[in-house]
């Protein structure tokens, strides 16, 4: 059984980014990234 995912709002995840991440907002979701991805973990077909 999988856990649900946890509901972000956007002042926590403020809060917990790191210096090499960003948060990209959508209206759908909220997201944590790496700002810079190393090319041989990209996903294929993404630049």
């Amino acid at each position: 059984m999988l856990t649900p995912p946890r509901a972000i709002e956007i002042e926590w995840a403020l809060e917990w980014l790191g210096e090499d991440e960003l948060l990209e907002v959508t209206p759908a979701a909220l997201r944590l990234r790496k700002r810079i991805l190393p090319a041989n973990l990209r996903k294929p077909g993404r630049s």
